[in-house]
């Protein structure tokens, strides 16, 4: 994890480095030169909430406590472009570890402020898209036939040093950073892809596959990029060791839950891997992508489902149909031993007039009024189709 040239004098990846030079120390985690990975899955994870919600907080101040316990006082609005600000003043990239650039935690960075765009209607990912330019010239390296064959880990400007890994390692690098570069730059993702299959040779079926990283979050990315990408002989190859090695299994009192232990013998199913995993188990290929690139933030002023009984009541399906004026609901019984239990769960932001319920392809009167743009409708804990015409 160390130039070759350096070994010895260099500091190992995993420290932050605060207060080497030329940065010095910094008390505040957020606005500093480095600590890139901080602020930048911080803005990432902000800009999914505030999809998720609706809730316009990105100029509310929150705190966050630095060196010695200084608190210091941040909007997710003053992050974002303080972010991009550092962006547009260093082409190569933000230093995550301090005089370390890591093309994996920069992409991230840069995911979310394409999120924030998305949501807001900025342009504060425009300097990240000239990063990937000066990444693909400085970053990576392609042989005679035009294909990329090495992808840097990190980079030190200070340094001038990149960091590769040693023959088909190196494909690591390229698999790390495919879930938050791909919604900005598909084709170059696809051609990363294409490096660490080939260098692994997970892609061949003439070949066992073998794992080279003890790292389960490598193998679901690929897989889900094999997904993504229709590529039906690696993702099958892919879901194989998964199925066998990643101790899929339901749990729960009821055996009601389903998640990926991986062999860890824990309380409770890690939740990073799991959400990686489920990716490639519920959603379909371009889902991940359409977030950033096609938020919906039409459905923040649209009728929601709310004051569901979960986990009693589970929702599989929440949508509207806006051209027929109708949103679609179906349910599930979470917890099977409440099936058939009375319950109910609110519909607002209904326009005003006229509403009508139709539960499994009968018209229902057990709804009722709750609010001047709000229904609450009664039914019983299972699986049912609904309908809420307005």
């Amino acid at each position: 994890m160390i130039p070759e040239k350096l070994r010895g004098r260099y500091a190992m990846p995993g420290w932050t480095a605060n207060g080497v030079e030329p940065w010095g120390l910094q008390p505040d985690p957020i606005g500093c030169d480095g600590n890139l990975f901080y602020r930048g899955w911080l803005n990432l994870l902000l800009g999914m909430r505030r999809y998720v919600s609706g809730e316009h907080r990105e100029q509310t101040s929150f705190e966050v406590s630095g060196y010695q316990n200084r608190r210091f006082s941040w909007t997710h609005e003053r992050m974002a472009n303080f972010l991009s600000a550092q962006f547009a003043a260093r082409p190569q990239g933000p230093h995550c570890e301090n005089t370390k650039i890591w093309p994996f935690c920069i992409s991230a960075a840069g995911l979310g402020l394409k999120l924030y765009d998305g949501l807001l209607g900025t342009a504060l990912n425009d300097p990240f898209l000239g990063w990937i330019e000066f990444a693909k010239k400085h970053y990576m390296g392609r042989n005679r036939h035009g294909a990329i064959d090495w992808f840097a880990m990190y980079y030190d400007p200070i340094a001038k040093a990149t960091l590769t890994l040693p023959g088909p390692l190196n494909a690591y690098s390229g698999i790390c950073v495919l879930h938050y570069l791909y919604p900005q730059d598909p084709q170059l993702c696809i051609e990363l892809y294409e490096m660490a299959m080939r260098q692994l040779g997970w892609s061949n079926p003439k070949v066992p596959l073998v794992q080279l990283a003890d790292d389960p979050q490598m193998l679901s990315t690929a897989l889900w990029m094999a997904r993504e990408l229709g590529d039906d002989i690696t993702e099958g190859r892919i879901r194989e060791v998964t199925e066998t090695q990643f101790e899929p299994r339901f749990f729960g009192d009821e055996n009601s839950r389903f998640a990926f232990w991986l062999g860890l013998e824990m309380q409770w199913p890690r939740g990073q891997i799991n959400a990686t995993m489920m990716m490639t188990e519920c959603s379909e290929p371009g889902a991940w992508s359409r977030v950033f690139t096609r938020p919906n933030v039409a459905m923040h002023s649209e009728p929601s489902v709310r004051n569901v009984d979960y986990p009693n009541l589970g929702l599989r399906l929440a949508r509207n149909h806006m051209d027929r004026r109708e949103l679609e609901i179906v349910t599930t019984a979470v917890t099977p031993s409440k099936k058939g239990t009375p319950t109910e769960f609110t519909v607002d932001r209904l326009p005003s007039g006229k509403v009508k319920v139709i539960i499994d392809g009968h018209e229902t009167p057990h709804w009722r009024e709750v609010g001047t743009d709000a229904i609450a409708i009664s039914i019983d804990i299972d699986t049912h189709h609904i309908r809420v015409a307005f």
